[in-house]
């Protein structure tokens, strides 16, 4: 149900506090169809699919690091019964130079 996206503006560091969540990863080919762009507005475009797509499993203490290269779907929930807590944080590419 959750549709991958990618951020041009900003890195995206997510940290998962408790919980289990499986996350999908690609690399952004230029082939994946736009279901939603917010770039303007949130620095976010949606994906309908992800080429190439494979999954990563996060547990307590997991981080993962997301450059605008980067399609990702995050909080795919590996066990249906856990929730989960995530730290995101933001870094602008701009900053890194």
């Amino acid at each position: 149900e959750n549709r991958p996206e990618v951020h041009r503006r900003y890195l995206d560091i997510q940290f998962l506090a408790w919980g289990e969540e499986k996350i999908g990863i690609a690399i952004d080919t230029g082939n994946n169809e736009i279901s939603e762009s917010l770039l303007e507005q949130r620095d976010i475009i949606f994906y309908h699919d992800s080429e190439n797509e494979l999954f990563i499993d996060m547990i307590p203490g997991s981080y993962a690091l997301f450059f605008p290269q980067d399609v990702h779907r995050p909080a795919c929930i590996k066990n249906k019964e856990t929730t989960i807590r995530k730290i995101v944080v933001k870094v602008a590419i701009s900053e890194l130079d």
